[in-house]
């Protein structure tokens, strides 16, 4: 049989048994602007079948694919191997039905790369950013393709050669150029999603192909760059408890508010939770101390996740984080399914009454969706989510303080932003309800957060998730201020002649700039910046101890009372303190691990959930689930 035959019978085969699988039966297409279509509810999405391409190119783009970037592993639940599936992407159901950001990939000749850039960059950076938002246009990743040709000739088809990688590309019978796969942005997928015209014809005149739904490899060098920066843990927490901590104050009157990181994690956990958005592990410390058991975690932010690792894991072998964008994991083969609860302390930045407040206009803004993707396909039996209060406030019909018992009242105080939020949580078959909770009551710190709570309804019981047990808080509050609520700033101090505090000075030069700032600003220095160490404190933010901040406060006296010549910041053991994290919880110092690495301990205990609160919220829902 000849090669032109063996290579027909091939394509026969493949048509007729991936044709169904591209060209959705019944597939329906409407004209949407891009920043519609990205802010709109995740339900109008429309399915879109490949661009500008015959069955038969269609169906060799994806086989083209399938050796290197269609994933076929299945995760086990009991023991995650989430190695497995680093190297290769996940088709993701081309954007239809996911409810996530689209994503998806180009395949085209080298040649032709640089044009098509230029293209986007021309015909949509007017259309989709404004003022108010940070849309990202430039290609998450290319890479050579490997895999048969899609090239036809009058003479036959070219038959790829795969060198195993060695030259980064392959060889052809005939001269044609080398095969890329572009991983664009989610405003280029959606853009061809839609139908773009002048990019659907590029494609076309240059035998492009579009494939909706590809997911960037974690393991491309492009996903994984800012790695190299942050260092590697691997630490126990058993090793870490052995070492000599010398950011840890042992005056029996700092321990007021950490009776919660005294908590025993139960040797038998009694349920499981994955974290998406992990963090350094808030939402972790609050539900292992409850008796669950994590069996998924993500976290993109490489200084964060060294942080995690050398909090929570024992060895790789064990590693339930995975380290990449949300926007690689694939929710079918990495995520496992029907977990207890799922969490998410999504990006807070669009949201907050301290930034540009782009709300949905921010890429930032739009990642609620990927957590609607992760519910409808790995479908927990509940979820936790945080942001900043600013979101309930977002878009018209917004500034209720407090929620009401239940979706049909909340949606009474919630703006048009939250609002459109909440909707996609309950589209994907959940009962939601929502409520702005202060960690005051439970630590020494002013945090106020909005929580939201949501319940598989095929779990729902006469009545709905109850936030009850927040407002006798609230009440008992309001009566006395006397047991663990009662602990000030004063209770969590270090030794003023700890090397943590000397550690946090300011230096000359920002005690300079900080009294120049504050020089012409009404009540002075002390009045704008000063921590009262005889109350709670503000609200600690990533950016505190970033130079040039001026919500950033101060420690002005130390806790004997003793007045500084210049002022310090908070230690990170402070910190962690304040935010509730157990006195067990490893700490980097200066000294020991430099200043990046402390740097970004401050921007990610900054970010953090209060886990004391986090546990609270989680035994109502456990026992819930129970009920």
């Amino acid at each position: 049989m000849s090669r032109a035959s063996i290579v027909s019978l091939f394509l026969v085969l493949l048509i007729s048994s991936t044709a169904a699988f591209l060209v959705p039966a019944g597939s329906n297409h409407r004209h949407i602007s891009i920043m519609d279509r990205m802010i709109r509810p995740v339900a109008t999405l429309v399915t879109r079948p490949i661009v500008g391409l015959t069955v038969e190119a269609a169906t060799k783009a994806v086989c083209r694919s399938s050796t290197s970037s269609i994933s076929t592993n299945r995760f086990a639940a009991s023991n995650a191997n989430t190695n497995a599936s680093n190297a290769a992407p996940c088709f993701d159901n081309a954007n239809t039905l996911h409810g996530g950001i689209p994503i998806g990939a180009v395949q085209l000749g080298s040649s032709h790369v640089q044009p098509f850039r230029d293209l986007i960059d021309r015909t949509l950076r007017t259309s989709v950013q404004d003022k108010n938002s940070k849309i990202e246009l430039s290609f998450r990743g290319v890479q050579p393709f490997v895999g048969p040709s899609n090239q036809l000739t009058n003479t036959g088809i070219d038959i790829a050669i795969d060198m195993g990688g060695q030259h980064g590309g392959h060889e052809h019978a005939h001269a044609h150029e080398r095969l890329l796969l572009i991983h664009v942005p989610p405003a280029v997928a959606t853009a061809l999603d839609d139908g773009h015209p002048e990019l659907t014809d590029f494609l076309k005149q240059n035998d492009g192909a579009y494939i909706p739904g590809l997911r960037r490899s974690r393991t491309h060098r492009r996903a994984t760059r800012r790695k190299r920066f942050a260092q590697p843990h691997t630490l126990s927490k058993v090793q870490v408890q052995s070492k000599p901590n010398t950011n840890t104050n042992t005056d029996s009157k700092s321990n007021i508010s950490l009776d919660f990181g005294k908590q025993q994690v139960q040797a038998d956990p009694i349920f499981t939770f994955s974290e998406l958005f992990a963090g350094i592990g808030g939402f972790r410390l609050g539900l292992e101390a409850i008796g669950g058991e994590c069996v998924f975690a993500n976290e993109i932010d490489p200084y964060a996740a060294s942080i995690y690792r050398r909090n929570f894991v024992k060895s790789d072998s064990d590693c339930h984080l995975i380290e990449a964008d949300i926007l690689d994991i694939c929710a079918k083969t990495d995520i496992p399914p029907d977990i207890d609860i799922l969490t998410a302390g999504f990006p807070c930045q669009p949201f907050s009454t301290r930034g540009k407040q782009g709300g949905l206009s921010d890429e930032r803004g739009q990642l609620y969706r990927e957590i609607v993707r992760v519910l409808r396909h790995s479908r927990p039996k509940s979820f936790i989510f945080e942001n900043v209060t600013g979101l309930v406030n977002m878009g018209e019909g917004g500034g209720g303080r407090f929620r009401g018992h239940g979706v049909a009242q909340a949606r009474g105080e919630a703006g048009s932003v939250f609002k459109i939020i909440l909707s996609a949580f309950e589209e994907c078959g959940y009962n939601v309800t929502w409520n702005i909770c202060n960690s005051r009551h439970y630590v020494a710190q002013q945090r106020e957060r909005v929580y939201i709570v949501g319940v598989r309804n095929d779990l729902v019981r006469e009545h709905t998730f109850s936030w009850d047990w927040y407002d006798q808080i609230l009440q008992s509050s309001g009566r006395s201020d006397a047991g663990a609520i009662s602990v000030l700033v004063r209770d969590i101090m270090d030794s003023p002649d700890s090397l943590a505090v000397s550690e946090s000075e300011l230096s000359p030069l920002q005690w300079a700039k900080l009294q120049e700032t504050h020089s012409t600003r009404s009540g002075g220095i002390i009045k704008n910046t000063c921590i009262d160490i005889d109350a709670k404190a503000p609200t600690l933010i990533s950016s505190y101890r970033r130079s040039g901040n001026l919500s950033s406060k101060y420690i002005f006296n130390e806790r004997d009372r003793t007045e500084r010549e210049i002022p310090r910041f908070l230690t990170p053991r402070e910190c962690c303190r304040l935010m509730g994290f157990p006195e067990d919880y490893y700490v980097p110092s200066i000294s020991i691990d430099g200043d990046t690495e402390t740097a970004h301990f401050y921007a990610g205990i900054g970010n953090a959930v209060v886990p004391p609160v986090i546990a609270s919220i989680g035994k109502e829902v456990v026992d819930y689930l129970r009920s």
